[in-house]
């Protein structure tokens, strides 16, 4: 009994020390990911597979599988029989916008205990690029100066300024401009044109992300992501009122150097949110260059908003020139400074105290 035994203890040694020898030879490890493309909290599925091509069994194996550049990873163990294959799926999602890379994985193999082990990386290319949340912005954002009362700020952004389909009483939410004052000096009582959308009508959308931080120390993270939602939300709307959407940004990261030409359709709309989803927070210019860019390259829109996270004092003389160029001038800032010295044929809107 004694010798067998040790016959077993010679056994099991051997047998250990070949599998930590041989641990990850002819080892293979694959991934798929159901979706490159998903929305803030949207689960989607990564699968892994590990197979051992040989005799030999893998006592331990020890998968980690990074995200990004970050600390962050999944780990799972397990003990792999002689051309046996482990697949596993599981469930993930993402609740900020970004571009994540899954590149690194690292594959460690050893002895019966997990002591004694050897590792090696796998590097792949693959990526999830997370759209920004949509923002309520009728809840969200309050109008400094006319006041909008009831009218939706979607409505009064896409309402077409030429095309006028009528004459109706004024109610006192329409901006003073709209007032026809023929048919009011005619009827006795303020009277104002009443609007209606139209097929060429088109909106140029400025995103900033500098914060001119020689003013405002630090990056206000929470407000640029405010930045991109609110847009997120404009692409929405303009899209399902037919209305024709460009954009520019000083966010570094996405294609065509931050510049996407006015159009329309499903491959438009989903580019917009791939630049959005993988927009950085590194700047190519500050915020006035931005402004005088779109002066020089790109005033072919009825419409322009610029959407900032704040608005720094030099840049409120390029905002009131790039206004008297423009049909209608739309600004959305997420903190109020300076907002009230744009000129007041410039619509404005503040993130509302409530969200702040």
């Amino acid at each position: 009994m004694f010798y067998i035994f040790i016959i077993i203890i010679i056994v099991g040694v051997i047998l250990n020390s070949l599998c930590k020898k041989y641990a990850l030879d002819k080892v293979q490890y694959s991934r798929s990911i159901s979706a490159k493309y998903v929305e803030c909290g949207e689960k989607f599925n990564i699968v892994t597979s590990v197979e051992n091509r040989k005799m030999l069994p893998v006592t331990f194996l020890q998968v980690k599988e990074y995200v990004g550049e970050s600390k962050i990873y999944n780990c799972s163990n397990m003990m792999i029989l002689p051309y046996q294959r482990v697949t596993r799926t599981y469930e993930k999602s993402l609740d900020k916008r970004g571009r994540y890379y899954l590149r690194k994985v690292d594959i460690t193999a050893g002895d019966f205990i997990g002591i004694d082990v050897v590792t090696k990386s796998q590097d792949f290319e693959d990526e999830i690029i997370v759209y920004p949340k949509p923002m309520d912005i009728d809840n969200d954002m309050d109008e400094i100066g006319e006041f909008i009362g009831e009218t939706s700020v979607k409505r009064w952004i896409v309402e077409d300024p030429i095309v006028t389909m009528g004459i109706r009483e004024y109610t006192g939410v329409e901006p003073e401009k709209n007032i026809h004052w023929p048919s009011s000096l005619r009827t006795g009582q303020l009277m104002v044109r009443n609007f209606d959308f139209t097929s060429d009508n088109s909106v140029f959308i400025i995103l900033n992300i500098d914060e001119n931080k020689d003013l405002w120390i630090g990056t206000d993270e929470e407000n640029i992501e405010k930045c991109y939602s609110l847009v997120r939300t404009l692409i929405d709307d303009f899209e399902e009122a037919k209305v024709k959407y460009g954009f520019i940004t000083n966010a570094t990261g996405i294609n065509k150097n931050g510049y996407v030409a006015p159009s329309l359709g499903e491959s438009h709309y989903f580019e917009m949110l791939n630049n959005l989803g993988t927009a950085c927070s590194i700047t190519s210019m500050n915020f006035t260059s931005l402004i005088n860019t779109t002066i020089e390259y790109h005033l072919d829109c009825r419409t322009i908003i610029i959407v900032t996270p704040v608005i720094p004092a030099e840049s409120v003389s390029e905002i009131n020139k790039l206004a008297s160029y423009v049909e209608k001038n739309i600004v959305f800032s997420m903190r109020g400074e300076n907002i009230e010295k744009l000129d007041d044929n410039i619509v404005k809107f503040v993130l509302g105290r409530e969200n702040i």
